[in-house]
């Protein structure tokens, strides 16, 4: 190919690099896993020729002895073993979306810390204030907005003469019917003199 040969004077200067370098090789050179790499596998397969056919033919074509075709003939064929390849790529193994997405799991697993958390943190601060606040105002609301809600009607002497006079015509008209053993829903008995009716 077009490679350069190396003459004696870098031989001997890469052997002198190199027994340093066996010495401390990790003091001298640190080397690194290189960006890309191409490498061929090979695999050999001999066989002896001539064969007894070929033998009588290639000493006719190139007017050689057969021993002679055997010492310095050679058949070389170079081939792909097959059309299939293979890449090995290197990535990292952790960046920093993953941190911050492992970050982001974490927290909203174990800690819970979300939005919606921390809405109903203060949603509940909100209800706790509100109902305080309803505690500590009811009771003057109560005071300001008080009335009675019932009225107390007062009947008089003569209210209730009239009304023991209108029983006793009431009797009257009963007759008869005023001593049976049924009950008289309409007879009244009172003993006080003033009565109060709540309405």
């Amino acid at each position: 190919g077009d490679i350069e040969i190396c003459p004696p004077e870098q031989i001997k200067c890469v052997e002198t690099a190199l027994g340093e370098f066996l010495k401390s090789p990790a003091g001298i050179c640190s080397c690194e896993t290189p960006c890309k790499v191409t490498r061929y596998g090979k695999e050999l397969s001999m066989v002896k020729i001539p064969s007894k056919g070929s033998a009588h033919f290639l000493s006719r074509k190139y007017k050689k002895s057969e021993e002679y075709i055997r010492d310095n003939f050679l058949v070389l064929d170079i081939y792909f073993e097959a059309l299939n390849y293979g890449t090995i790529e290197q990535r990292k193994a952790y960046d920093v979306a993953g941190l911050l997405g492992d970050i982001g799991g974490q927290m909203g697993l174990f800690i819970g810390a979300s939005i919606l958390t921390v809405l109903e943190i203060f949603d509940y601060i909100y209800e706790v204030i509100k109902r305080r606040l309803q505690r500590l105002l009811r009771p003057q609301k109560d005071e300001k907005t008080t009335n009675p809600t019932g009225t107390v009607a007062t009947v008089s002497l003569e209210d209730m003469e009239t009304k023991e006079s209108g029983e006793k015509t009431r009797s009257q008209m009963e007759g008869a019917y005023s001593n049976t053993i049924l009950p008289n829903h309409h007879h009244h008995v009172h003993h006080n003199v003033f009565e109060d009716f709540a309405c």
